[in-house]
């Protein structure tokens, strides 16, 4: 139970995600994200880690790291992970999220959603985002988007819960280590729990949302806002020097050629190909 819940908690509220979803999506629904995704991940890990039998447990007597150094050292050791690896896992993801909204936002008429039944629209995105990977990152600047553009924050609630948690790696993963019995109850769990979150949240905000828009955005921004998007864009350029192009698009290339692969789990040295193992965006859990 215990590792179920961290496999959805672990790529669905990552500090970057909640970070850019303050600016994007407002404190509400910043809010609503992190309290939803903590309880899909208690409820899910719960109810489907009760219905796992006992696995065999291959102990690990190998000593665990100390922590050395001095506190400068492990100052400029954070400094590197957070500026750095940080940065060169996040990047093409966000990237990516940004383009994609930028595109869609002037081909998406404002009425379609509208033309929707009514109700419909939550569960209608709980379901697409579940089979395809969804970086939680790169789904925050679309999402703004889809809200802006007339979708309900219940529905784009859901689409933030499912995308990242459920994917064909994880049903791979859980598929070999439980069954796919096992693999299903895990999907239908978290599918259901996102969607009557999503509803709630829909009963709960009457008013409409404030989204970051670029019709919103200053005309004349601040001497502060200049200063840290230039810093932004350095540790952006800096991250594509250091990978170079081929590896820097490559993370997510190398993600999507995965879930193609008949719902295998990646085998071992291949996850998250490009990208330190344990920082790949969105699949770090599943991946493990």
């Amino acid at each position: 139970a215990a590792a179920l819940a961290f496999l959805v908690a672990t790529p669905e509220i990552g500090i970057d995600a909640l970070l850019l979803s303050f600016p994007l999506l407002g404190a509400k629904m910043t809010v609503a994200r992190l309290v939803a995704a903590a309880l899909v991940a208690i409820l899910a890990g719960w109810f489907v880690g009760r219905l796992a039998g006992p696995q065999a447990r291959a102990i690990d007597d190998t000593p665990l790291q100390a922590v050395v150094g001095t506190v400068p050292q492990r100052l400029g050791a954070g400094l590197r992970m957070g500026l750095g690896e940080l940065v060169d896992t996040t990047a093409p993801w966000i990237l990516l999220g940004l383009a994609i909204a930028a595109v869609a936002t002037p081909l998406l008429d404002d009425n379609w959603f509208a033309t929707l039944p009514a109700g419909t629209d939550v569960a209608i995105f709980a379901l697409v985002g579940m089979p395809i990977y969804v970086c939680a990152s790169g789904a925050t600047p679309l999402v703004a988007m889809l809200i802006d553009k007339g979708v309900s924050p219940g529905a784009a609630l859901a689409l933030l819960l499912t995308g990242p948690a459920t994917n064909a790696t994880t049903f791979g993963v859980l598929g070999q280590l439980h069954g796919k019995r096992l693999a299903l109850w895990f999907a239908a769990t978290v599918a259901g729990i996102s969607i009557a979150l999503g509803y709630l949240l829909n009963r709960v905000l009457v008013a409409p949302l404030q989204v970051f828009t670029p019709a919103g955005a200053e005309h004349h921004p601040s001497r502060l806002a200049m200063t840290t998007l230039v810093a932004l864009a350095l540790l952006v350029i800096l991250s594509l020097l250091r990978q170079g192009p081929r590896r820097f698009v490559g993370q997510i290339v190398a993600t999507a050629a995965e879930h193609d692969n008949d719902g295998d789990a990646p085998a071992a040295g291949d996850h998250c190909s490009g990208a330190p193992q344990d920082q790949c965006c969105g699949d770090r859990a599943s991946g493990d």
